[in-house]
């Protein structure tokens, strides 16, 4: 019996956690990881090859994933909104209304690999410092100030 009690628990802990909202965000919230269980969630990494910082914040009802990453040859600054989150137990998958989708790993209670870049869970000054670092790099690069992501 107790055998059966987890193997039934364990199958209910294995369904996809998926969200597509703020509303259905906070619904779930208690079943998703740790690391971006409280929105506005921001994760960063400032690494020789990769300095990057990502927010995921609500807009309205929307989820919203702000995305600044500056890597040898290349800033990418994006603002886009969440199509669809799941969440499997280890990993999510994470598609933008663009069309774009992610696959992150959550590595534990403050951190998620994304393409094999570890980001650690961050404050808002951690966050908007590294925002300014990219910022000024890409001032630097094209002689435009960039206004930054509403």
């Amino acid at each position: 019996m107790v055998l059966l009690a987890v193997l039934v628990s364990s199958s209910a802990m294995a369904a996809d956690v998926c969200v597509s909202n703020a509303s259905e965000f906070s619904a779930q919230s208690a079943n998703l990881p740790q690391v971006v269980q409280k929105l506005p969630a921001m994760l960063v990494t400032d690494g020789f090859l990769v300095t990057a910082g990502l927010k995921i914040r609500t807009a309205g009802d929307k989820l919203k994933l702000e995305g600044y990453v500056w890597k040898p040859g290349e800033i990418i600054v994006d603002d886009a909104y969440v199509s669809k989150a799941c969440f499997d137990g280890k990993n999510f998958e994470v598609t933008l209304e663009s069309g774009k989708s992610y696959s992150v790993k959550v590595k534990g209670d403050k951190s998620v690999s994304i393409q094999g870049v570890t980001f650690d869970k961050s404050s808002e000054a951690k966050f908007a410092s590294i925002v300014e670092k990219i910022k000024a790099e890409q001032t630097k690069r094209t002689g435009v100030s960039s206004s930054g992501v509403q």
